[in-house]
């Protein structure tokens, strides 16, 4: 079965969050000491995407490909802001809220798998 691939969307807004999550595993020892190492091999990060008006028809869109992913079950591909192809799940439920009649303010977080 092939990597479904993220809806065509307009960008979110310039705004978007990108962060770099900690890649340290951190143990205190009995005499204070704190050892760390890495947790795992390659730096993971997580994308809020925020559109402060996005068009109803969009919204639909983004919300089919909610379901269809079972909200953060499935991973899928996703290109960044620097055009980088990313392998990602949603990291949170969709958040929407009408602006318009037509057009809803928009948030969801991306974390890279």
């Amino acid at each position: 079965m092939s990597t479904p691939v993220f809806p065509v969307l307009p960008k979110p807004h310039i705004g978007t969050q990108h962060t770099t999550i900690d890649n340290s595993l951190k143990s205190e020892m009995t005499n204070g000491c704190i050892v760390t190492r890495k947790k795992y091999s390659r730096q993971l990060h997580k994308f809020q995407l925020f559109w402060p008006a996005l068009l109803q028809t969009y919204l639909t869109t983004l919300l089919t490909f909610y379901q269809t992913c079972n909200g953060g079950s499935a991973n899928f591909t996703w290109t960044d802001d620097l055009g980088v192809s990313r392998t990602v799940r949603f990291d949170s439920d969709i958040t929407c809220k009408p602006v318009t009649s037509s057009r809803w303010e928009v948030n969801v977080t991306l974390a890279e798998v």
